[in-house]
This record gives C-alpha cells, sequence and structure tokens, in this order.
C-alpha cells in the first residue's frame, strides 16, 4: 500500500505538457516521451506542423549539432534529432492527417534532413 503521507499532488495534465524541449537532454526528452504517452502526447513542431512522437530511444552523436535539428532523415537509416546532450533516435512518429508509423516509412517522401524541430 501506499503511504499517504509521502503522497503528493500533481495538477491535470494539459495537450501544452507534452511539447518537448530539445535543449533539455536526449534522456530527459526520451522519459518524457514514454510518460505521457498515451495522454497528452509527446510533440514538437516542424514549422507550422504539429508532429507527435511515439516511441524514441537515446542514441550518440558523431558531432555536436544544433538542438532539434534532424541530423538523420533517411527513409532506410531512420530519424535522428539532436538534443541539448546526445540525440534522440525516433522510432515511431505521427505526422498530421497521417496515422502513427515507423519513423523509417514515415520519411518516405518528406525531406526532413537540414530541418529543425522546435
Amino acid at each position: 500500500p501506499q503511504d499517504n503521507a509521502l503522497a503528493t499532488y500533481y495538477p491535470q495534465l494539459k495537450k501544452e505538457d507534452g511539447r518537448l524541449d530539445f535543449t533539455q537532454p536526449a534522456q530527459a526528452l526520451h522519459d518524457r516521451v514514454r510518460g505521457l504517452n498515451p495522454w497528452p502526447g509527446a510533440y514538437a513542431l516542424l514549422g507550422d506542423t504539429q508532429v507527435k512522437f511515439w516511441r524514441t530511444v537515446v542514441a550518440s552523436l558523431d558531432k555536436p549539432a544544433a538542438p532539434g535539428a534532424c541530423v538523420l532523415a533517411d527513409p532506410k537509416r531512420g530519424l535522428l534529432v539532436a538534443a541539448g546532450e546526445r540525440a534522440l533516435q525516433v522510432l515511431e512518429i505521427q505526422f498530421p492527417n497521417a496515422k502513427r508509423m515507423d519513423a523509417r516509412a514515415a520519411l518516405t517522401g518528406r525531406p526532413l534532413a537540414g530541418q529543425r524541430f522546435s
């Protein structure tokens, strides 16, 4: 049983709580994606487009990059987004008006290389 003396109150989550801040370390972003799945869901903006992140893993970077930069965006190798420390490898993603899908499949026909999430 939970010790009620140690319990704390947290306000109800809002959709805005799901926005990712890529200046944070990749581990914190990955934990946020896991913790906010399914509601309210983790997301970032790509220009004016809201993109949902469903599954991620922490990955290393060969060279430093600006937080939020799409370091790798290839339908065969996947999507890698730079963070404050290390990077997030995106495994499942959802673009507006599309279903949730494997990031590699979602990249087909979407040139994200060189773009930046905010």
